[in-house]
Protein backbone atom coordinates (compact mmCIF):
# COMPACT_ATOMS: atom_id res chain seq x y z
CA UNK A 1 0.00 0.00 0.00
CA UNK A 2 1.40 3.54 -0.98
CA UNK A 3 -0.09 6.25 1.21
CA UNK A 4 0.74 9.88 -0.83
CA UNK A 5 0.25 13.03 1.15
CA UNK A 6 -0.04 16.37 -0.51
CA UNK A 7 1.78 14.97 -4.09
CA UNK A 8 1.88 16.87 -7.25
CA UNK A 9 1.84 14.52 -10.31
CA UNK A 10 1.26 17.30 -12.69
CA UNK A 11 4.70 17.34 -13.24
CA UNK A 12 5.04 13.71 -15.16
CA UNK A 13 5.01 13.24 -18.12
CA UNK A 14 3.11 9.86 -20.06
CA UNK A 15 5.98 8.96 -21.50
CA UNK A 16 7.79 9.53 -18.55
CA UNK A 17 4.90 6.48 -16.73
CA UNK A 18 5.30 4.36 -19.71
CA UNK A 19 8.84 3.44 -19.32
CA UNK A 20 8.62 3.64 -15.31
CA UNK A 21 5.71 0.92 -16.15
CA UNK A 22 7.68 -1.18 -18.73
CA UNK A 23 10.20 -1.47 -15.54
CA UNK A 24 7.99 -3.11 -13.31
CA UNK A 25 6.75 -5.41 -16.17
CA UNK A 26 10.41 -6.57 -16.80
CA UNK A 27 10.68 -7.29 -12.92
CA UNK A 28 7.05 -9.26 -13.00
CA UNK A 29 8.14 -11.17 -16.15
CA UNK A 30 11.70 -12.06 -13.99
CA UNK A 31 10.66 -12.53 -11.08
CA UNK A 32 6.70 -13.13 -10.48
CA UNK A 33 5.81 -15.87 -13.42
CA UNK A 34 2.20 -15.56 -13.40
CA UNK A 35 1.10 -15.06 -9.76
CA UNK A 36 -0.73 -11.82 -9.12
CA UNK A 37 -0.76 -9.32 -6.48
CA UNK A 38 -3.18 -6.13 -5.12
CA UNK A 39 -1.54 -2.58 -5.24
CA UNK A 40 -3.75 0.17 -2.89
CA UNK A 41 -2.87 3.94 -3.23
CA UNK A 42 -4.14 6.25 -0.86
CA UNK A 43 -4.55 9.77 -2.34
CA UNK A 44 -5.44 13.27 -0.45
CA UNK A 45 -6.48 14.92 -4.06
CA UNK A 46 -9.36 13.90 -6.37
CA UNK A 47 -6.94 15.66 -8.62
CA UNK A 48 -4.24 13.51 -8.03
CA UNK A 49 -5.84 10.40 -7.69
CA UNK A 50 -7.53 11.45 -11.45
CA UNK A 51 -3.86 11.95 -12.61
CA UNK A 52 -2.98 8.54 -11.03
CA UNK A 53 -5.99 6.75 -12.49
CA UNK A 54 -4.84 8.20 -15.87
CA UNK A 55 -1.38 6.62 -15.87
CA UNK A 56 -2.60 3.01 -14.30
CA UNK A 57 -5.23 3.03 -17.41
CA UNK A 58 -3.02 3.62 -19.87
CA UNK A 59 -0.65 0.92 -18.51
CA UNK A 60 -2.88 -2.19 -18.53
CA UNK A 61 -2.64 -4.44 -19.62
CA UNK A 62 1.22 -3.95 -18.87
CA UNK A 63 0.79 -4.13 -15.03
CA UNK A 64 0.29 -7.82 -13.71
CA UNK A 65 -1.15 -6.21 -10.53
CA UNK A 66 -4.47 -5.11 -9.89
CA UNK A 67 -4.31 -1.82 -8.31
CA UNK A 68 -7.11 0.63 -6.38
CA UNK A 69 -6.90 3.84 -5.88
CA UNK A 70 -8.45 4.75 -2.29
CA UNK A 71 -9.50 8.06 0.17
CA UNK A 72 -8.82 6.40 3.04
CA UNK A 73 -6.19 3.73 4.58
CA UNK A 74 -9.05 2.31 6.13
CA UNK A 75 -10.63 1.42 2.68
CA UNK A 76 -7.68 0.32 0.99
CA UNK A 77 -6.79 -1.69 3.68
CA UNK A 78 -10.41 -3.64 3.41
CA UNK A 79 -9.96 -4.52 -0.26
CA UNK A 80 -6.08 -5.78 0.55
CA UNK A 81 -7.97 -7.60 2.72
CA UNK A 82 -5.62 -6.56 6.17
CA UNK A 83 -9.13 -5.36 8.16
CA UNK A 84 -11.92 -7.74 8.36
Amino acid sequence: MLVYEKIDLSELSTSAVQDMVRRFKALDDQYRQGITSKAATVMDSELQAGILSFYEHISEPELVTEERIFETVEEALLWLGQVS
